[in-house]
């Protein structure tokens, strides 16, 4: 059996360093995975700034978001930060994503929740293609190549029936 902890990125107070030790204990101590929790609307270290700490002062632990809301992130932007984690940490990224239950990330982000979910499969579309480096989509040359192709592993969360579809 596998058992993750969550990396703290969003504990009122954590502070940089502390937020390191957390990820090298983590590792230290067995754990599988190292998640987080992603908003937009809360004092917090942005989980993908945490999980490219983490990762590089780690070397076997997962990092996985848990539920990353990809359309408050540009799909370029979004596409070169998850390259970017996945490659700091050697293929240890795990890319959950999902919409979120709360308006405030939207809103604080200058987004519109409607047609959000339209946003989410044109981003998943988009960055699997940047992520595998298509020569036909312009964004493939903006960030580090991934470990692998097609990754990060991606995860799509939800309890409606376009996530399920999805």
């Amino acid at each position: 059996m596998d058992i993750g902890i969550g990396i703290g990125n969003s504990l009122l107070d954590m502070d940089g360093p502390t937020l390191i030790e957390w990820a090298r204990r983590a590792e230290t101590r067995g754990f599988a995975s190292l998640a987080s929790i992603g908003r937009v609307a809360w004092p917090a270290y942005d989980e993908l700034a945490a999980f490219a700490a983490a990762a590089v002062v780690t070397e076997r632990i997962e990092l996985l978001t848990d539920v990353l809301l990809a359309p408050t992130y540009g799909t370029a932007r979004l596409a070169k930060l998850t390259a970017s984690v996945d490659r700091l940490s050697n293929g240890r990224l795990t890319l959950a994503v999902g919409l979120g239950s709360r308006d405030d990330d939207y809103e604080l982000s200058g987004l519109s929740t409607r047609g959000r979910g339209h946003t989410l499969d044109h981003q998943l579309e988009r960055m699997r293609r940047v992520w595998s480096g298509d020569p036909a989509v312009p964004e493939a040359a903006i960030g580090p190549p991934t470990v692998q192709p097609n990754a990060p592993e991606l995860l799509v969360a939800g309890h409606v029936p376009g996530s399920f579809a999805r």
